[in-house]
């Protein structure tokens, strides 16, 4: 007979009806091994030690002796419920296990998981429906007998495993069992995550309505006549915040100058510099009447300091746009073009015609120059002016046929921005794909 000593591993336990702690699990090691041991180096007898447990490890687990698991702490909390006596027989086989095991159902309790005790797997069927509005932890079912569609009937209400009492494979329930908890946990972090998504969310769209108040109050009153002449706008965003900006305002007594802009993109980034674009404007009109520059009634030179100003804030956006000044003196509009489309739209005299121009957007290169265009202006007359946003709505197929109808119905609106606007059913609701900004200036004599 070989005799044997024992030692303690602290990553192995005992199978069968009886799991004990890993501190005072033994496991045998032949004597002849031990006598071994003691005859070599301390720093080379711990690592062949380990080598050898390890060995005698996977020989026993392979017979189904020993098996590593986790420590007791770790395996969870098992609620245990249904029938009296298989209550108590399964709570002992489970806590025996390792498993912390609490007999009964309580408002209190957040179990991992939840056992039934049934004699019957037919019994199942009527506490899985009573729990369905309890708890959400997985259910397993143990029962004596079985029959498959006792079993269907169990998993349809929702059971996540069905089990034969008593348990002879806990390996096997300890697999489910870490299946299912890992599995509830990991929706848990999900609906936590969508949570914190949806309260993001809301934060953002909080923001944005601020923003767009706030875009929507840097606009001009609309309708304003200005120094004779009538000015009115509609800016509809597809978010809550536009790229589209507009603005008009007199230059001292002889001069009014506005313009339209479409910045690249949607949403906050764009909305950040139609700020600056309000901001600069507004600068640079202060400096007329205060230190005599007169780069606000230049649409070449303003368009030229908006192009700088976009490259400098680096945030890759560029705007096309449309800026114009009357000399009231001469009556005489002079306006610059920097891409953009379509182009503005002269209605008199009963005929409507597109404004000559070119040029290319601002923020994309440096060292754009634009071209000045000047026009007399007739006795009465409508100026509207569009972003591209305008094209969307239309129905034609490409950009030719869509310029040609939008001149055409704004012709045959007599020049009536207002009119053109609602016969296209544009307005604050409609979805647009696209940021829409209209404005409309006039003299009826």
């Amino acid at each position: 007979m070989v005799k044997s000593r024992t030692i303690s591993p602290r990553v192995l336990k005992t199978t069968g009806t009886t799991w004990m702690s890993r501190a005072s699990t033994k496991v045998e090691i032949p004597t002849r091994f031990a006598v071994f041991f003691s005859g070599i180096p301390v720093y080379s007898r711990f690592f062949l030690r380990a080598y050898c447990l390890r060995t005698l490890t996977r020989v026993a687990f392979a017979s189904g002796q020993v098996y590593f698991g986790r420590s007791m702490d770790n395996f969870g909390q098992l609620v245990v419920f249904g029938v009296t006596h298989m209550v108590e027989t399964i709570s002992q086989q489970l806590a025996t296990a390792g498993y912390d095991v609490v007999r009964g159902i309580a408002p209190e309790l957040s179990p991992d998981a939840l056992v039934l005790a049934v004699e019957d797997m037919a019994d199942a069927a009527p506490y899985l429906s009573a729990l369905s509005e309890l708890d959400n932890a997985p259910c397993f079912v143990f029962a004596n007998t079985a029959e498959a569609d006792a079993i269907l009937a169990a998993l349809h209400c929702g059971a996540s495993n069905c089990f034969l009492a008593p348990v002879t494979n806990l390996k096997a329930f300890e697999q489910v069992f870490r299946r299912e908890v890992s599995k509830r946990r990991r929706l848990s972090d999900l609906q936590r995550q969508n949570t914190q998504l949806q309260n993001m969310a809301s934060l953002l769209q909080r923001d944005q309505q601020a923003g767009h108040q706030v875009q929507m109050s840097m606009l001009p009153q609309s309708p304003v006549r200005i120094l004779g002449f009538d000015f009115s706008h509609q800016l509809i965003p597809s978010l809550y915040l536009s790229g589209d900006f507009i603005d008009y305002f007199p230059v001292g007594t002889d001069h009014i100058v506005f313009f339209i802009a479409d910045v690249s993109g949607h949403g906050s980034a764009s909305g950040f510099c139609t700020v600056l674009l309000k901001k600069l404007f507004a600068r640079k009109r202060a400096h007329y009447s205060e230190r005599g520059d007169h780069t606000i009634i230049s649409p070449a030179r303003i368009l030229s300091l908006v192009n700088d100003e976009l490259l400098g804030t680096k945030t890759g956006k560029y705007a096309t746009m449309v800026v114009g000044v009357m000399d009231l003196r001469r009556r005489e509009l002079c306006y610059g073009i920097a891409g953009h489309l379509p182009l503005p739209m002269l209605f008199s005299d009963g005929q409507a015609q597109y404004l000559q121009g070119e040029g290319a957007p601002v923020g994309l290169m440096a060292s754009v120059s634009h071209q000045e265009y000047r026009i007399e202006l007739p006795a009465a007359f409508s100026l509207a002016l569009f972003s591209d946003g305008i094209l969307e709505v239309l129905k034609q197929e490409n950009l030719v046929e869509k310029e040609s109808a939008l001149l055409q119905d704004f012709a045959r609106m007599c020049g009536r921005g207002d009119a053109l606007l609602e016969n296209l059913k544009v307005g604050e609701g409609m979805g647009a794909p696209d940021d829409i900004a209209a404005l409309f200036l006039g003299c009826e004599h």
